[in-house]
């Protein structure tokens, strides 16, 4: 099997991909860089190759994100194989990138690990989409409330017009009642004569 530097056919496949790509050896040295990585961290192939884990990390990664970086190969050279965990990446121009960082083997056809291998995915994208997903969750929330306040009020005049629905109908009844008696208030008052005599005036 031709060493991952030089092997052709694995440069192809690795350039065709959109991930970011960084083969490593088992001494953590880099090996290949593929298209991705070099148009995402703005860092040449031959520039990168031959350095070191920790000196890649500090081109590419913030102090801190570098220094976890390196811890988390110590782990892999113990054989151990990370999660994918989200990182920044700082590109040469100084643009930050967010991106999703993993770490595997490459291994020859007995199983044997013959280099290590890092893919950082620009998640720039799934980040804009993420917050314009919680945008729209805070635009759909607000809208609720203002539903809910709406139908309160709808609610609230509902119950008003009822109110007045019923203080209209109690009002009328009233009204019905009163009539009488204020048409033989005015009778009375107009003819007082009457209640001089009784029968007459119950009659």
């Amino acid at each position: 099997m031709e060493p991952i530097e030089r092997d052709q056919h694995c440069a192809s496949i690795a350039d065709a991909l959109s991930c970011g790509l960084l083969f490593l050896d088992m001494s953590c040295r880099v090996m290949r860089a593929n298209r991705a990585f070099v148009a995402m961290t703005g860092h040449a192939a031959d520039t990168l190759s031959g350095k070191g884990v920790s000196e890649v990390a500090a081109l590419v990664f913030e102090p801190e994100v570098a220094a976890w970086f390196t811890s988390k190969m110590d782990l892999v050279m113990k054989g151990q194989v990370p999660e994918l965990e989200p990182v920044v990446v700082i590109a040469k121009d100084g643009r930050k990138i967010p991106a999703a960082c993993g770490v595997g083997f490459v291994r020859d056809n007995s199983g044997v690990s013959i280099a290590i291998l890092v893919t950082i995915e620009d998640i720039s994208d799934a980040r804009k989409i993420e917050q314009e997903l919680r945008n729209a969750n805070v635009l759909l929330s607000k809208a609720l409330t203002d539903l809910k306040r709406t139908q309160q009020q709808v609610i609230h005049s509902e119950r008003l017009n009822a109110v007045g629905q019923m203080a209209s109908g109690i009002a009328h009844d009233f009204n019905n009642s009163l009539m009488p008696i204020l048409g033989f208030s005015e009778l009375m008052i107009k003819r007082p004569n009457l209640i001089d005599n009784r029968e007459e005036a119950l009659s």
